[in-house]
């Protein structure tokens, strides 16, 4: 899938066709549950045929998972995974909450809760490989990286599916349980990100 910013800067056509689908699908799940919108819908909405839709997604579920990364943006290094988990990502879904909490009930192969849980794996390593400055990484700090994931994920589908208080503090917090799985030098290379970056 190419790749076009919300306002189009390279190809002014293509950007504002993808602009055109994304507010449409925001739209559409901030009315209704995502498992009930169909390209049909997002098409209408959108005022484009089905063929242009699929000419830019493959299927619904890529089209929430672009939104939400065009949404975080490109650039992550600057923020250090709690400032990313406290901060970063309550803010991006609070502004669209009713989307998310729409996406968050997915239930396919490439849906949100999955594209996510991927995402935040994928951004622990980068961290990590940073930090320790190596391309390949013990399977013990790998570990640390899944458990973290696995954490995080739960807790921001958990509050976006059930509307519950976000606690994602306590992700960073060493509590007995997470500290007995998570390597101690995982625990010290996110705290320490921040000042590696800097």
């Amino acid at each position: 899938m190419k790749k076009a910013d919300y306002g189009g800067i390279e190809d002014l056509k293509y950007g504002r066709i993808v602009k055109y689908i994304c507010e449409a699908a925001v739209e559409l799940a901030s009315t209704y549950p995502a498992e009930d919108i169909t390209i049909q819908m997002i098409t209408v909405e959108a005022e484009i045929s089905k063929q242009t839709f699929y000419n830019h997604f493959p299927d619904k579920y890529a089209l929430f998972n672009y939104i939400f990364l065009h949404d975080i943006g490109s650039d992550l290094s600057p923020y250090s995974p709690e400032d990313l988990v406290t901060h970063v990502l309550p803010e991006i879904f609070s502004q669209k909450i009713k989307f998310y909490r729409s996406i968050a009930h997915t239930d396919a192969l490439n849906c949100f809760q999955n594209f996510l849980y991927t995402f935040l794996q994928n951004y622990y390593l980068d961290v990590l490989r940073t930090y320790y400055e190596e391309k390949d990484i013990s399977r013990k700090i790998k570990f640390g990286a899944e458990v973290f994931t696995e954490i995080t994920t739960t807790a921001f589908i958990n509050y976006l599916k059930e509307s519950t208080e976000l606690k994602t503090r306590s992700v960073f917090d060493i509590g007995d349980e997470i500290y007995s799985a998570v390597p101690l030098s995982v625990y010290s290379a996110f705290s320490n990100y921040k000042s590696i970056k800097k």
